[in-house]
This record gives structure tokens, sequence and C-alpha cells, in this order.
């Protein structure tokens, strides 16, 4: 259960200062405004939360589950729900950290 957990941890983890990381560079850069870019981090985060709580679920039921009539294990249930709220407390920090960037200033007035 542990290295279930974990590894889920790890998975949001990389995968949010992935994203943050291409974000921040991007408004930086001025590539990207900064409202949109809090846009997309949202939009992001709603993508990766679907995607590690289906992956969360897939593991916990072949790996907790003796029979797949029973319903859910509570182990598969505490997967998802740390996973919803690992990409949740990703989406604050990002977006606190979003309104700590200041982003360059380019003479084309975008």
């Amino acid at each position: 259960m542990i290295i279930y957990l974990v590894a889920l941890t790890l998975i949001i983890t990389g995968a949010s200062t992935s994203l943050f990381t291409l974000l921040h560079g991007r408004v930086s850069k001025s590539g990207l405004r900064l409202y949109d870019a809090k846009g997309y981090w949202v939009i992001s985060m709603l993508m990766l939360t679907f995607l590690v709580a289906s992956l969360a679920y897939f593991w916990g039921v072949t790996r907790f589950a003796l029979n797949l009539e029973d319903g859910l294990e509570p182990e598969t249930v505490i997967g998802m729900l740390a996973t919803v709220f690992g990409c949740i407390t990703g989406l604050g920090v990002g977006l606190v950290r979003f309104s700590k960037v200041t982003p360059s200033v380019s003479g084309d007035g975008l």
C-alpha cells in the first residue's frame, strides 16, 4: 500500500513540476501571457487529475481486489482520494507561484 501511494505521489509531483516549469518558461520568455498561463495550468491540472485517478483506480483494482464483483477495495479509494488531494494541492501551489511570476516586457504590445 505504501509503494502504491508513494508511486502516485511521485507521478503527480513530477508531472505537475514539469508542466509548471514549461508554462513558467513560456511566460518568462514573453511567449505566453500570465493570464493565459494560469488558465492552461488549471486545465492541465484537471487533465492530470483525471489521468492519474484513472491510473490509481486501475492499479488499485488489479492489485488489491480479490473479486471484481465485491466493489471497490478501500485501498483503491484511498489511492484515488490521495491523487485528487495531490492534484488540488498542486493546483493551489502553482497558482500562488504564478502570482509571483514577472513576465518580461516586450516592445510589441502583446
